[in-house]
C-alpha cells in the first residue's frame, strides 16, 4: 500500500496491511494521518518499501475532503510516467513510487477479470509461507473482482507521443466493485468508466496518479496505477502515515 510518511515528507509503500484483521479501533479510510512501526523491507531494495507492525498502527484522524489532504500530497506532485520509466530502465532501483501528472487522459479500458494466475497464486502462498514476527493472522487470498482495468494517458512532455496503457490496482476501483456485487455486469462497467475516467479526469480536475512498480528486478519498468488524486483544483502548496 502507498502513502505519505512526514519526517521527511515522502512516499512510501507499506506492507503487509492485514485490512481484514485490524481491530475495529485500528480500521482507517483511505487518506487518514495514523502511526506506525516500521522495519526495513529486507530483501526487496525498492528505496520507499518499509514492512510494518501491524499491532502498532494508530488511526490520528481521517482527512475528510481535498483541502485537508493537500499540504500532504501536492508538494509531493511532479514528474511522469515517462520519466520513472526512463529511471527504471537505467538503475532498478530507481524511484518506484510517484505521483505524477498527466498531460491528456484518452481512455479507460475496463475487461472482466480473468481469476489470479498461477503466477500470482504462487507469489501469494510464498508470502503466507513467510514468517513474519509482525504478523499473527493467516492470510487468506480474496477473491478477484469481476473486472480489471487500465487507464491510457500521454505524459505532458512533448516526447510522449503514444498513450501508456497503465493497469490499475486502485484500492477505490475494487471498493466500487464490491458496493456494486449486485449489480449487472454492464452496470458495473457504466461506473467504472464513470468514476475513473468523466469524474476523475473532468474538466478542472487537477489529476495526478499514484504509480509503483513490481518487486521483481526483471519488471521494474512495468508500473500500475495505486490510487488517483482528483480535488477540483490545486488547492496548497500531514501526510498519510506518521513514523514511530
Amino acid at each position: 500500500m502507498a502513502g505519505i510518511a512526514t519526517d521527511p515528507l515522502r512516499l512510501v509503500r507499506l506492507y503487509p496491511v492485514p485490512f481484514r484483521f485490524l481491530t475495529e479501533t485500528q480500521r482507517f479510510p483511505k487518506y487518514s494521518i495514523l502511526r506506525v512501526r516500521v522495519r526495513s523491507a529486507g530483501s526487496d531494495a525498492r528505496p520507499e518499501s518499509l514492512k510494518i507492525d501491524a499491532s502498532s498502527v494508530q488511526v490520528i484522524r481521517p482527512l475528510k475532503d481535498w483541502r485537508e489532504r493537500a499540504p500532504y500530497v501536492e508538494p509531493l506532485v511532479g514528474g511522469s510516467m515517462c520519466s520513472l520509466v526512463a529511471a527504471a530502465a537505467e538503475n532498478p532501483n530507481a524511484q518506484s513510487l510517484g505521483l505524477v501528472t498527466v498531460g491528456e487522459f484518452h481512455s479507460i479500458d475496463v475487461k472482466p477479470h480473468p481469476g489470479w494466475t498461477p503466477a500470482e497464486l504462487q507469489r501469494f502462498a510464498r508470502f503466507a509461507e513467510q514468517g513474519d514476527l509482525f504478523r499473527a493472522d493467516v492470510p487468506q487470498m480474496r477473491q478477484a473482482p469481476r473486472f480489471k482495468a487500465w487507464l491510457r494517458f500521454t505524459c505532458p512532455e512533448d516526447s510522449c507521443t503514444q498513450p501508456h496503457r497503465v493497469g490499475m490496482l486502485d484500492w477505490e476501483l475494487t471498493a466500487l466493485q464490491g458496493h456494486l456485487r449486485d449489480r449487472p455486469d454492464h452496470e458495473v462497467v457504466e461506473a467504472i468508466r464513470f468514476k475513473f475516467g468523466t469524474q476523475m479526469f473532468g474538466p478542472g480536475r487537477a489529476t495526478a496518479l499514484y504509480l509503483g512498480n513490481q518487486e521483481n528486478v526483471t519488471r521494474r519498468r512495468q508500473f500500475m496505477v495505486l490510487g488517483t488524486y482528483y480535488p477540483p483544483e490545486r488547492l496548497a502548496a500531514a501526510p498519510l502515515f506518521q513514523m514511530l
